[in-house]
């Protein structure tokens, strides 16, 4: 079963608990990229990652470009109570 899969089963179980109390904490850009530092608690522990991201060349109506994170997906790992 792939991570998209996983995630899916754990957030339609009936322990499921979203993440709260998130917040972009910083937000460094240079150029085309950029990295946005987020902390948030899940479970009742708190937890950061820093999301690399880059901006897409396409832009709505030619002036707002969307932005994606940069890296691929890492492996699910989540604090004891969260399995699926």
């Amino acid at each position: 079963m792939g991570d998209g899969e996983q995630i899916a089963r754990m957030v339609e179980a009936e322990s499921y608990q979203p993440p709260t109390d998130v917040e972009v904490t910083s937000v460094g850009r240079d150029g085309d990229k950029a990295v946005a530092k987020v902390a948030n608690t899940l479970a009742g522990q708190k937890l950061t990652a820093e999301l690399p991201s880059r901006r897409e060349e396409s832009a709505a109506l030619g002036l707002f470009h969307r932005w994606s994170i940069a890296v691929a997906p890492a492996p699910l790992s989540l604090p004891g109570g969260q399995a699926g």
